[in-house]
């Protein structure tokens, strides 16, 4: 058997659906004879009659009916294949997947992705924290979009791209309870120090730039807790000590932040590279840069 052409089978289609010759051949903008000859070539082709004519019309004949009930899905599939291109386009359907710390979510994406979801309600979002070197793995193999991390980063997939961003503050802070009580100023690195420190681990990038801040000023200091950001702002809330964190994280609370100046933290959005990138990604960056 020869490759069905499927113009062919998308003329079956319309005349099975309108039941006569010349309201097909007016729906297809072609005539009447090209409409009898295409089925004609179909019915040679699957070696079969498709049709029984009648004066009314034409109607299915079983192997027809047949037919019909196997493809008609397909067809409609692909007939609403520009459509759909289009609405992922113009994003009026679509997914994003991101992975974001709940703090960085504050200091970068909460604010742009707002803005983003007002602009474009039919996005489904997944948001999801991790390691910056699992979020990035998984920018590569296409299961995340984009991912904000923490720099520098050592980049080794040829189909990511990470982006800077402006560097973001960190601050001390604490609750008024635990400073009064313990008659600390926190304005005063001396009196901080020697206080309780909930801190980020040595190992992560943002650590590494406060214990080298320290070092730097021949600062002594002991970390009693090592905790996550989102933790540690949970762990001082309850009144045990004096944390480290992003200062938008801790807007809009009654924690009070030092003035001290810490090392800020280098940022970075990680997302597939702009030739692979899906639109809705590309969109959401463009907000995001936007507020940088």
């Amino acid at each position: 058997m020869s490759e069905i052409n499927l113009e062919l089978l998308k003329l079956f289609c319309m005349v099975a659906e309108t039941g006569k010759i010349y309201k097909a051949a007016e729906s297809l903008y072609i005539s009447q004879p090209a409409v009898t000859q295409g089925i004609k070539k179909l019915e040679e082709q699957l070696g079969g009659s498709l049709f029984h004519r009648t004066p009314k019309g034409v109607v299915l004949t079983d192997q027809g009916k047949s037919l019909y009930s196997f493809i008609k899905p397909s067809i409609d599939t692909l007939d609403n294949v520009p459509n759909k291109f289009s609405q992922y386009i113009n994003l009026d359907e679509g997914k994003l997947s991101l992975k974001c710390g709940n703090s960085m979510g504050h200091a970068i994406l909460f604010e742009p992705l707002k803005k983003f979801m007002r602009d474009y309600p039919k996005i489904q979002i997944e948001i999801s924290s991790g390691l910056s070197s699992d979020s990035i793995e998984d920018i590569a193999n296409g299961k995340v979009d984009m991912a904000i991390i923490t720099l520098p980063f050592n980049n080794t997939k040829d189909n990511v791209e990470i982006i800077k961003y402006k560097p973001i503050k960190q601050v001390f802070y604490s609750t008024k309870e635990y400073l009064c009580k313990n008659n600390i100023d926190i304005d005063d690195i001396n009196q901080v120090k020697n206080c309780t420190l909930i801190v980020p681990s040595k190992k992560s990038n943002t650590g590494t730039a406060l214990y080298n801040y320290f070092k730097e000023n021949n600062i002594d200091f002991f970390s009693h807790i090592i905790s996550s950001n989102s933790t540690r702002k949970n762990i001082v809330e309850s009144g045990i000590g004096i944390g480290v964190g992003i200062e938008s994280f801790l807007e809009n609370t009654d924690l009070v932040i030092s003035k001290i100046k810490l090392p800020t933290l280098n940022v970075g959005i990680a997302v597939q590279k702009k030739d692979i990138a899906s639109y809705a990604t590309l969109k959401l960056l463009e907000y995001i840069l936007k507020e940088d």
